[in-house]
């Protein structure tokens, strides 16, 4: 210390155990000792985590299979601790086990990443659980075992659903200073859960339409001409006055009614991840709701009551194409196509109402032939979109 210090006449001052030193001396100490104990202080406490618990490095397995269809997105941590549990580093002597890095992190390096496309599934993992439990089998052999716990789910539409949950583990053996085998055996029941759940998405692609992220539709005529009371739109089979069978309304002011209509259905099926929807169009009229007045069985009339057929048949086209032309979600499909269904049977009523009030129920002949010709037309050419400017 006597660099520090020189005689003087003036005052001196104690501070502790130094020696005594001149008052303007005294501030050069203090960065002195506080630098003295900022390196104590690194010293010291890795030394005391060093003795806390044993940090686990994981090893990356070598991983064979890709997916297909799908990308991990992420992993999440939500494991209730955030130790491994208890590791044996001697046959007596116990340590805290810790992964190296975090979940996300390991993951990232364990997991396979396709080259990412709009036609993929995104799927988002989190880790339940990643615990070691080991026991000494002998002076320096430990045996041990990895739990796992896996959730995965699907993102798609903005929204979460749970896919799987998983559960596995790996067990081992090491001596006692091996502790770089638990890595090892980390890496393994990973990987296992890994491939455990992509081999469920490879089956599950196949089957469940949820899935698919292509959608195929096609959409044939139904095939039978007559099922009960039901005549199906056939264009080799015109109505007859045999198909009106319901009683004649006395109180009505026409001298025939129709009641003709149209539906959509059939099932799906996913083919090499594809949903393919089989549908099938009907175009009908019921005979127990259809009835003519007894002296009004002509050719005119049933002439107009098969063109009210006629329209829902072009009805039924247009609802056909606009389907075949829009980019169906496999997702919502069934909403989608209801709605363009119900709008579709509202176009129907209002062809309806424009034919019969051009017509006047057809007592206007002039207007009659004139949708005769429109409608002959239209079925011959296929055109649906010549009866566009009679809808607006």
């Amino acid at each position: 210390m006597d660099k520090y210090c020189k005689k003087t006449s003036e005052p001196k001052f104690e501070f502790g155990s130094f020696l005594p030193v001149k008052k303007q001396k005294l501030k050069a100490l203090f960065p002195i000792a506080k630098l003295f104990t900022a390196i104590l202080i690194f010293f010291i406490i890795p030394d005391l985590q060093a003795q806390q618990y044993t940090v686990i490095p994981i090893e990356t397995p070598v991983i064979e299979w890709q997916p297909r269809g799908y990308v991990f997105e992420g992993f999440t941590d939500e494991r209730s601790q955030e130790a491994l549990g208890g590791v044996f580093v001697t046959n007596t002597q116990v340590r805290s086990g810790h992964l190296e890095s975090e979940i996300g992190e390991i993951m990232s390096r364990i997991t396979p990443s396709p080259q990412k496309s709009g036609q993929n599934n995104v799927v988002y993992g989190r880790v339940m659980e990643l615990s070691v439990e080991e026991k000494v089998l002998s002076s320096n052999v430990v045996e041990g075992r990895i739990n796992l716990s896996y959730a995965f789910e699907q993102l798609k539409n903005d929204s979460f659903s749970h896919l799987l949950d998983y559960q596995g583990g790996v067990t081992y053996k090491r001596s006692t200073h091996r502790t770089d085998l638990i890595g090892s055996a980390l890496g393994k029941a990973l990987a296992a859960g890994l491939r455990h759940f992509h081999e469920w998405m490879e089956d599950e692609m196949q089957i469940n339409p949820s899935f698919s992220t292509e959608l195929l539709i096609s959409i044939e005529n139904y095939e039978e001409v007559e099922v009960g009371d039901t005549v199906f739109y056939h264009a080799e089979r015109p109505l007859t006055w045999d198909d009106f069978k319901d009683r004649p309304n006395s109180g009505s002011r026409f001298a025939a009614s129709i009641f003709p209509s149209f539906s959509i259905d059939g099932d799906s099926e996913v083919v090499d991840g594809k949903l393919i929807l089989n549908m099938r169009l009907k175009v009908f009229m019921l005979k127990n709701a259809s009835w003519v007045a007894g002296d009004s069985k002509n050719t005119y009339g049933l002439n107009h009551e098969q063109r009210h057929f006629d329209l829902v048949k072009i009805v039924g086209e247009r609802f056909r194409q606009m389907l075949l032309t829009m980019d169906l979600d496999p997702e919502d499909y069934d909403s989608e196509i209801n709605f363009e269904y119900l709008e579709a049977f509202r176009e129907m009523n209002r062809l309806q109402a424009a034919y019969d009030e051009a017509t006047a129920h057809g007592r206007n002949k002039q207007a009659q032939a004139e949708w005769d010709k429109l409608i002959d037309e239209v079925l011959e050419t296929q055109n649906w979109h010549l009866v566009d400017q009679l809808l607006r």
